[in-house]
């Protein structure tokens, strides 16, 4: 069960400035990450206890677009890896043959770099080909400090372009503690 909460970051304005203040990002903070909420998101931590510092984001009116985060250490388990690209190529051939799954994209390296770490990514598209009937799922791998990261991102297609743009400013914005 994923519990979702907003976290409010305090904004000041000086009074020698007449301009109107500007709301402060939101930062969602766990004991080893952290990054800013795009304007109206909200995020809130996995109380699974088998999650390792698991969270989840959302936007401003429900479930339009959401995703999470999962951390395991590197090379432990069943889906063991040595980098971020192998995640990545675990995640695509554990999804190939999935009766729902329309696509799947390669395995490419993301366009930044996360908090100084490489990152790699790939894409889906799930349902059915009838209008209004597929979901778009992206993942984004990433390892720091002997951690492998996996973040997830997805909703109704088409996603909109605020939305990527959205989640793009969330990544950009990850810091590790």
């Amino acid at each position: 069960m994923l519990v979702l909460t907003s976290v409010l970051a305090g904004c000041s304005s000086s009074e020698e400035e007449p301009q109107a203040a500007q709301k402060a990002p939101e930062t969602f903070e766990m004991p080893t990450y952290r990054f800013d909420l795009p304007p109206g998101w909200r995020a809130g931590i996995d109380d699974n206890p088998a999650a390792q510092e698991g969270a989840g984001f959302r936007s401003d009116d429900e479930y339009r677009v959401h995703g999470g985060i999962s951390r395991n250490p590197v090379g432990l388990g069943a889906a063991a890896v040595a980098s971020a690209r192998e995640r990545i190529m675990k995640i695509i051939e554990g999804h190939r043959g999935v009766s729902n799954l329309i696509e799947i994209g390669e395995a490419e390296p993301l366009e930044f770099d996360i908090y100084g770490e490489e990152a790699w990514r790939t894409e889906a598209r799930f349902g059915s080909e009838a209008p209004g009937q597929s979901l778009r799922m992206l993942w984004v791998a990433f390892q720091h400090d002997g951690q492998d990261y996996v973040v997830t991102f997805e909703g109704s297609e088409p996603l909109a372009d605020r939305d990527l743009s959205a989640f793009e400013e969330l990544l950009r914005s990850w810091e590790f503690i």
